[in-house]
């Protein structure tokens, strides 16, 4: 019973570093229990164990009479994680945005030892496109910031800190839309981008990672005027 939870416990993380590396794609059939079976020297009832838990996590879907595939809309665990907090506490989005701050501010920094010509390239079209306020939709404002970001932790080269800033997008959408689209904030907003990338571009480690923390905090200044203004209304 052990060795079949210990087999079943290798198969289930090979198939998900598959997963993460590229070679298994949404979309894409796993492979038979017979040919499973015989490449990693497991039972049957240990591959239906692995299977079982992967679908219940929602990476692999199981079609009758037509095999395991991985899931083209798998569901984003952390960000749903996330979201059941926030709708048991709506005060945690001002303490997500000081988690944010901690870990933007290190990506950031990771960000200036590690970009690329073409991650920096990317990151000044990105925040060229956000400065041109007259011609974007509070929408598009907001896919900008939500881009960029994603870009800086990227950039990084630490797929944990571009995870976690994905989910924190994710889940606190409504809330950084509201802080994103404020007039004075798309100003003050868009010289911190330039300054960060600035800082990224020339190698400058420190810088970007304090003038990222700065950002963030302005952004939580102004939530937190948001939230105590809701109050007060009720």
């Amino acid at each position: 019973m052990v060795e079949n939870k210990t087999k079943s416990r290798q198969l289930f993380e090979s198939i998900l570093e598959q997963i993460k590396n590229g070679e298994l794609q949404p979309g894409d059939k796993l492979k038979s229990e017979r040919t499973l079976m015989q490449e990693y020297g497991v039972s049957r009832s240990s591959i239906r164990e692995a299977i079982g838990a992967l679908n219940k996590m929602g990476i692999i879907v199981t079609e009758q009479r037509n095999g395991n595939y991985v899931n083209d809309k798998s569901p984003d665990m952390l960000t749903k994680v996330l979201e059941i907090y926030l709708i048991l506490d709506n005060h945690l989005s001002i303490d997500f945005m000081f988690l944010r701050r901690e870990i933007e501010e290190n990506a950031a920094y990771l960000a200036a030892l590690n970009a690329t010509e073409e991650e920096i390239e990317h990151m000044k079209e990105l925040h060229n496109k956000r400065c041109d306020l007259e011609n974007i939709t509070k929408e598009d404002l907001y896919d900008l910031d939500r881009e960029l970001h994603l870009a800086i932790a990227k950039a990084s080269h630490n797929r944990a800190f571009e995870l976690f800033i994905e989910a924190i997008f994710g889940v606190l959408k409504a809330h950084q839309f509201k802080v994103s689209n404020r007039a004075n904030v798309k100003v003050v907003t868009n010289r911190y981008h330039g300054k960060i990338i600035a800082a990224i571009e020339n190698k400058e480690a420190t810088l970007a990672k304090r003038h990222m923390r700065k950002h963030i905090e302005h952004l939580i200044r102004v939530l937190e005027k948001i939230e105590k203004k809701k109050k007060q209304e009720k």
